[in-house]
């Protein structure tokens, strides 16, 4: 059932639209949500995604040797899903979409629908994800070989993440990430006083 209204969809949403999703909002067109559902240490990472009305993401990849791939499980709204070369289907609420490894594809929301799905991330060989609480500074690198030249990395910011990674002749790289919470602003710390401290006595 197409879901117009943001109210009307948030209360046949039962899993919740979540956070603003911002740190991946380059890879939507229009914006999305997610409301992480497990927690990653239980090995397999759930979480709600919601698609404004004419939302979708940009054509991606599940890298996998072996296994691997997503599966889609509609919960609220109308979408669609399509692998390139293939006509796009029609999404509703029950659908399940099951999204082999290493399969060029796309979905989102139509365009006077807003729409949500709980995505899961199957395990294979070859992957692994991670849960990251370090802080880290700066992220740096490049696009894989295969891939789109001129694709960007994604904006890091102070954060909780599932990264995603893929082994490639025995050596790992980020393949995705997705945010799961926000760290808060810190304070600086104050400049001591020194004028006030005592030099200590031979």
């Amino acid at each position: 059932m197409k879901l117009k209204d943001r109210q009307t969809f948030d209360e046949a949403n039962m899993f919740g639209r979540g956070q603003p999703n911002n740190a991946f909002a380059r890879y939507f067109v229009g914006n999305s949500y997610l409301n992480p559902l497990t927690d990653p240490k239980c090995g397999l990472f759930l979480a709600n995604v919601t698609f404004e009305s004419g939302c979708r993401n940009n054509r991606h990849i599940h890298h996998a040797a072996r296994g691997g791939g997503q599966l889609l499980i509609c919960t609220a709204g109308e979408g669609w899903y399509q692998e390139e070369g293939r006509a796009p289907v029609s999404l509703t609420a029950g659908s399940v979409v099951t999204i082999p490894p290493e399969i060029k594809h796309w979905h989102g929301a139509k365009k006077d629908s807003w729409f949500s799905h709980i995505a899961v991330e199957l395990p294979g060989d070859s992957t692994a994800t991670v849960k990251v609480y370090e802080k880290m500074l700066s992220v740096s690198g490049s696009p894989m070989e295969g891939t789109d030249p001129e694709a960007q990395l994604p904006q890091w910011i102070p954060a909780t993440y599932n990264v995603k990674l893929r082994k490639i002749k025995g050596r790992w790289y980020i393949s995705d990430m997705i945010l799961l919470k926000q760290n808060p602003a810190e304070k600086p710390l104050p400049t001591p006083d020194y004028s006030q401290m005592k030099t200590p006595e031979p």
